[in-house]
């Protein structure tokens, strides 16, 4: 008994405390300062003990709760975390998507216009033969203004830096002295 808070001293004919005991007080409590007589100073104590075995179990369940809600504070805020990661995840992949038909889109408006301008090129090509053509096969004349434009689009080589065209000029003009 020397561990616990209560002991037995002289309380000079003090009645213990407990409203429905009349017994003499023979120990103080260190606790609560009060005055128990031998059989009420155990009920105190088992009380005591009680209340604080209770105040341990409480304390070890609020301990177990607090662990299981910031558990799950964390899983939540993870879980928020991977929600909003995934989000990402897919706003950029739509991003690259829409950026890559854009890419698409302006190499096929590019290829259609390259192709559109091909096929009126082609178009003034076989209207330029076809008139060429018609006029040889008629044995008839093109202007002389004609002539050097036809020369100037399709006869004269790129790769000639141009020195070929005296020549060609020379030769034209005797055939048309005939």
């Amino acid at each position: 008994m020397s561990d616990h808070p209560i002991h037995r001293v002289s309380l000079d004919g003090q009645i213990c405390v407990e409203p429905s005991c009349t017994s003499k007080a023979r120990h103080r409590c260190k606790h609560c300062h009060k005055a128990y007589c031998d059989m009420c100073v155990r009920v105190h104590k088992r009380y005591v003990l009680q209340e604080m075995s209770d105040i341990a179990k409480q304390m070890e369940m609020n301990r177990q709760q607090s662990q299981i809600e910031v558990r799950s504070f964390i899983e939540r805020q993870r879980a928020d975390a991977r929600a909003k990661a995934e989000a990402m995840q897919r706003d950029i992949i739509r991003r690259i998507n829409e950026a890559n038909q854009n890419v698409l889109q302006y190499m096929d408006d590019r290829a259609q216009m390259k192709l559109s301008r091909l096929t009126d090129a082609l178009n003034t090509f076989d209207n330029d033969s076809s008139e060429l053509k018609t006029s040889l096969s008629a044995e008839q004349f093109l202007s002389a203004k004609r002539i050097i434009e036809l020369r100037t689009k399709y006869a004269s080589n790129m790769f000639d830096d141009r020195q070929n065209n005296d020549d060609n000029d020379e030769e034209s003009n005797s055939n048309l002295i005939t």
